[in-house]
């Protein structure tokens, strides 16, 4: 009695165990055949058949940075990214793209691969929370990924307190010292 029980649980259990594994494999096929169909698309110049695709494999697998980059490039295609917000400055003076940003542009365009590189608007003299909120709006608009920017933007309203004490910490130095009496 306890070995046939014992042969039921372990036939149910292996049963069950082939059907998950079916199912993850059917899973990633189908999203390996929506990554393909989309790279095709793209190398096709049919931006929207991409954006299609890639979506549908992003609802299989969300974590999908392959599927979130190349629907990326399919909106880059069609325009969209500048419809997000984005400018591109290629004239303006002053700026550059340094360090491990400006390395994987660099490498990119070295090797035939589309890239963007998504900058806020900063001094650059100290953390900016307001320019990395709103690269955040544009890149999750982009990528269609919801963010909560809540934390973030508590964080750049706290700086913006802090650099305006320091603006009137500097001022109120200042005037003491242009006193002479």
């Amino acid at each position: 009695m306890k070995r046939t029980l014992a042969w039921a649980v372990l036939m149910t259990l292996a049963v069950v165990g082939a059907l998950v594994a079916g199912l993850a494999l059917r899973r990633d096929l189908r999203f390996q055949g929506l990554v393909a169909r989309g790279n095709h698309a793209l190398s096709t110049d049919q931006a929207v058949a991409a954006i299609e695709a890639f979506s549908g494999a992003i609802a299989l697998k969300g974590d999908s940075m392959v599927a979130h980059l190349r629907r990326g490039e399919a909106y880059r295609k069609r325009g969209e990214i500048e419809a997000a917000g984005v400018t591109f400055n290629r004239d303006e003076p002053g700026g550059g793209i340094i360090g491990a940003a400006g390395l994987m542009l660099g490498l990119s365009a070295q090797r035939g691969i589309d890239a963007v590189c998504l900058m806020g608007e900063t001094s650059g003299y100290i953390v900016d929370p307001m320019a990395a909120a709103s690269v955040l709006a544009v890149l999750s608009k982009l990528a269609g990924v919801p963010v909560d920017p809540t934390k973030l933007n508590d964080r750049a309203a706290e700086m913006e307190k802090a650099i305006e004490s320091m603006v009137e910490d500097g001022k109120s130095k200042d005037e003491e010292l242009n006193y002479i009496g």
